[in-house]
């Protein structure tokens, strides 16, 4: 079934088509929503994709470093995407143009939101002198850069609290 075709993700990205879209910097006051947006992705977007002990560890319920969080959102270059006051993504990019997390909300997945973002943040790139961006994809993601220009350099494993996970290193020339 096509995302479009099914009525609540319809009437969502029918919210997002309409211009209740806003990308704009992150606040700290956005890190809440962040927070709970990017548990809830991984254990329903990434479960398609991994197992429950990998999202369990990507993502645990009982073990979240605010500070961590804050500290790199506001360090690097974050946006996030909102209709009216709720988050619906977010993403990051570093001074050295590597992106760090871009994540959509379940519940908008293909209504376009991650491409807003990505194109915001290459746009940002670019405009900063940066020849092409980086990123480490999960499978999940993989697709989704590849279909916006992102070339795979190659596969490799990396552990997270003692569980592998497979990823794609990708970039994409902006200049």
């Amino acid at each position: 079934m096509n995302l479009h075709d099914d009525p609540v993700c319809g009437r969502r990205c029918k919210e997002v088509q309409a211009g209740s879209l806003t990308i704009r910097p992150y606040r700290p006051s956005d890190l809440d929503q962040i927070l709970l947006l990017f548990f809830d992705t991984v254990h329903i977007v990434n479960s398609r994709d991994y197992t429950k002990d990998q999202v369990d560890r990507w993502a645990p319920a009982e073990r979240c470093d605010r500070m961590r969080w804050e500290s790199f959102l506001a360090e690097n270059n974050a946006y996030v995407a909102v209709i009216g006051d709720v988050v619906v993504g977010f993403a990051d990019c570093t001074a050295g143009c590597y992106l760090h997390m871009l994540y959509t909300h379940a519940e908008y997945q293909g209504c376009g939101i991650g491409s807003g973002l990505l194109a915001t943040l290459e746009e940002n790139a670019r405009t900063s002198g940066c020849r092409c961006i980086r990123t480490d994809a999960s499978i999940t993601a993989r697709p989704f850069f590849a279909r916006r220009g992102y070339e795979c350099l190659g596969e490799e494993w990396v552990f997270l609290s003692g569980m592998a996970f497979l990823r794609y290193r990708m970039r994409k020339k902006i200049l």
